[in-house]
Formats: C-alpha cells, sequence, structure tokens
C-alpha cells in the first residue's frame, strides 16, 4: 500500500514538474522572440538606438513579463503542503489584510482606487503569516487592483458561517470572461491578459494560491461578470476560524 502511495505520489510530482517545463517554455518564448526580433537586422547599432527610443515600453513589460513567470515557477516548484500545514496557527484578519494593503499602497495610490474594508478586529483565521500576506492576499488585491478602473473601489468584507470564516474580494472592474473563470487553476492553458491600465502578468497566480488556500484546509470560490453593462469580481475564501 505504502509502495502504491509513493508511486502515485512520483507520477504526480513528475506531472507537476512536466506543467511548469511547459510554462517555463511557453511563457518565455515569445518575449524573448520579440525582443530578439528588435535586434534582426544588419544594421545592429543603429537597430539598437531606434528600437529602444520607440519600443522601450515593449521592452519593459517583456522583461517583467518573463521576471514574472520564472517568479511563478520557482514558488510553484518549491511548494510543500507538508510544511505549510506546519506551520498553520490562529492569526487576526485584519493585521494580515492591513499587512498586505500597506505592501500594495503605490498600485492603491497609482488608480486612486478606494479600498472599503469591514472586518471586525477580533475574527481569527488559521493560516500560514508569510504565505497568506506575500502570496494568498497580495495576489487577490494585485488582481482586484489590476482589472479596476481607476477612481473606483475594491470592498473587503467577512462573514462567519459555522466553522468558516468567508473572506470576500469584491471589485467592479472588467470582469472575468467565462473561458478563462473556468480554466483559471490550469497551468496548461494559459489566461494572462491586460489589466485597464496594461498591467501584465502571468495568468497563473491563482494556481499557486488554490494550493495555498487548499494547505490552510480552506477553500476559494470566484463569481464574475463580464457583461458591458454589469461587471465585477467577487472572490471568496473560505477559511477555518482560528
Amino acid at each position: 500500500m505504502n509502495k502504491q502511495k509513493s508511486n502515485i505520489l512520483i507520477e504526480e510530482n513528475n506531472h507537476t514538474l512536466k506543467e511548469l517545463i511547459h510554462l517555463l517554455c511557453h511563457n518565455l518564448a515569445n518575449p524573448i522572440g520579440s525582443l530578439l526580433e528588435l535586434f534582426n537586422t544588419n544594421d545592429l547599432n543603429k537597430k539598437i538606438a531606434v528600437s529602444l527610443d520607440e519600443n522601450i515600453d515593449m521592452i519593459r513589460n517583456a522583461l517583467h513579463y518573463s521576471l514574472n513567470t520564472i517568479d511563478a515557477v520557482r514558488q510553484m516548484s518549491s511548494f510543500e503542503e507538508k510544511k505549510i500545514k506546519g506551520l498553520l496557527q490562529s492569526f487576526r484578519l485584519k493585521k494580515l489584510i492591513q499587512t498586505s494593503l500597506s505592501i500594495n499602497h503605490s498600485k492603491i495610490e497609482e488608480k486612486n482606487i478606494e479600498i472599503v474594508c469591514d472586518i471586525g478586529y477580533n475574527v481569527c483565521i488559521i493560516t500560514d503569516e508569510m504565505s497568506f500576506v506575500n502570496s494568498v492576499m497580495n495576489t487577490l488585491l494585485t488582481n482586484a487592483i489590476k482589472f479596476s478602473y481607476p477612481e473606483s473601489k475594491i470592498f473587503i468584507t467577512v462573514n462567519e458561517r459555522n466553522d468558516d470564516v468567508i473572506l470576500s474580494i469584491k471589485d467592479h472592474g472588467i470582469g472575468i470572461p467565462k473561458q478563462i473563470l473556468e480554466n483559471i487553476f490550469r497551468m496548461d492553458i494559459p489566461t494572462a491578459r491586460e489589466g485597464t491600465m496594461g498591467e501584465s502578468g502571468t495568468g497563473f497566480s491563482m494556481v499557486l494560491l488554490k494550493k495555498f488556500v487548499n494547505a490552510y484546509g480552506g477553500r476559494i470560490e470566484i463569481m464574475s461578470s463580464a457583461k458591458a453593462s454589469d461587471h465585477w469580481t467577487d472572490v471568496c475564501l473560505y477559511l477555518k476560524k482560528g
């Protein structure tokens, strides 16, 4: 029985490794190809000068996208559910969210977004502080900001139900198209898209987020509408009370 479990674990690890390699190859090919195309000329020095002047934003975005992809793969490859479970303890949710809001302050200011946070001081959850702030909340806030319009609002609310604390992060941005929403937790199908001010991303941050939430003993639900007359996204985390 133990040998069978070991073989299953090995197969799962091999499958994950193949997906990560595919992710790297697929996501880095386009930006690197675009950069090389800029310098594909006999008159190299002149071409470089013109390319840098006319395409500086594209070059910057391509490099940011490549680094973000590498960082996402690094985090997913080093993820260990058993290690996370060993770090779980009770934390005040409001304090964790305030820390994450502080980290994302410049992004919030850039779009002049109002954060409406309605969370009681004594609400506690079972989690790992480091991963919750840096990977879970950072991803949720970054996405909400990225797909929100300037001068809009993001609502952070909490409901308690039995043994669960339900954390909701809702924005009224562009929403998530049905096809992307259906594949948002898959590594083999790219879901990256630009934000309302051209912000880039890998489209794989939600894959890692779900891994962390599962390790906390919780689950995630996403509801969204991308209609022209009705656009919003509501991400709900069901977390264990602390």
